[in-house]
């Protein structure tokens, strides 16, 4: 009984480390903050692949549509492109353009978010200011 339980218990953290790695449920501690956004300008901010959908579109106002799908940020990207993409990949979701700017092991560690028409409206100017000022460059 004693060398079942020695063999039987390891395998079990294993087992259940491995599920919630594959469902996304694991909590990593040297997991980057999920409200660290980097600014690069006005229309473009690096972030986690690991952020939610929600804390995404609630300080970005994006309006990113929740699905039953994915929970993050790199889960939307997988899922619409229908594949882990390479670093340097591409997603064109309306005037937003999502890249993957580091992909590790098919994780997406970091995307960029690129506003294409206008800038992010959190410290920016207003968005009809910035679009009738973009309409004449």
């Amino acid at each position: 009984l004693q060398i079942c339980s020695y063999l039987f218990f390891p395998a079990l953290v294993i087992l259940n480390g491995t599920v919630r790695l594959l469902t996304g449920w694991i909590t990593n501690r040297d997991r980057i903050s999920e409200t660290n956004f980097i600014r690069k300008d006005e229309h473009t901010v690096l972030v986690p692949g690991t952020v939610d959908i929600a804390t995404l579109n609630e300080q970005l106002q994006l309006g990113l549509p929740a699905s039953e799908a994915y929970r993050t940020a790199a889960g939307f990207m997988i899922h619409h492109l229908k594949r882990v993409p390479a670093t340097g990949d591409r997603l064109q979701w309306g005037e937003l353009e999502i890249e993957a700017t580091r992909v590790v092991e098919n994780q997406i560690e970091t995307l960029l978010l690129r506003q294409v028409t206008r800038p992010f409206l959190e410290g920016t100017p207003e968005p009809e200011k910035s679009l009738a000022a973009s309409s004449y460059d």
